[in-house]
């Protein structure tokens, strides 16, 4: 008899799981003022090299959506302990009022900072949120996911590259026209990945928010 209800018990705590919103299982919600934030990576877990950006949704203290913030918000990613930083355009969401977009691709595994200023209604606010446990996610290395193969990364394929040029430059009675046409030949094949990867994802990720 008590078996039943053990599975029927199970069975709904699985079906909840499934239906918890992505930003409450892996975005920092905040009370900033009189408003809420919730802050976290468009797409988790987030992968270097990979496109990706920030999530930021903004509620009032009755758990509205705030809209329009695109024009009087301004974001900032931040990574390697504040030495390197990038400004992220805000962009409105599609269909889902109070939700805002800053695209990047992280290329470095490791924490992140969004820091996000300006005003909300006549707040002055000025945060920061750093991935971490609690919070959200930090940036994983692709190569710690990929199975049965670890396949190369951006920065791998150019050192291969920078290899080969110093290869053949150093090869006796090699040419130069030799040298330009290999390494021709070898960024035009990382370019034509990088673009249909990047379209692959991209276009993935799009659909995914837009449905």
């Amino acid at each position: 008899m008590w078996r039943p209800l053990l599975l029927s018990l199970l069975a709904l705590g699985f079906a909840l799981w499934v239906l918890v919103p992505e930003a409450a299982l892996a975005h920092e919600r905040r009370t900033v003022g009189s408003y809420t934030f919730i802050v976290g990576f468009m797409s988790e877990p987030a992968i270097a090299y990979y496109p990706n950006g920030l999530d930021l949704r903004v509620q009032d203290a009755s758990g509205q959506p705030v809209t329009g913030l695109e024009q009087t918000l301004r974001a900032e990613v931040i990574v390697g302990g504040g030495a390197e930083r990038r400004e992220l355009e805000l962009e409105r969401a599609f269909n889902q009022p109070g939700r805002y977009f800053g695209h990047f691709i992280p290329t470095l595994p490791g924490d992140y900072t969004f820091r996000i200023y300006g005003q909300v209604g006549e707040q002055t606010v000025d945060e920061t949120f750093t991935s971490g446990p609690g919070r959200f996610h930090p940036v994983e290395d692709p190569a710690e996911l990929q199975f049965p193969r670890q396949l190369p990364t951006t920065l791998d394929l150019q050192q291969s590259l920078a290899d080969l040029q110093q290869s053949l430059a150093q090869r006796e009675g090699g040419s130069d026209g030799l040298v330009a046409l290999a390494l021709g030949i070898g960024a035009a094949a990382l370019a034509v990945a990088s673009i249909d990867a990047g379209l692959r994802i991209w276009g993935a990720m799009a659909a995914r928010r837009e449905s």
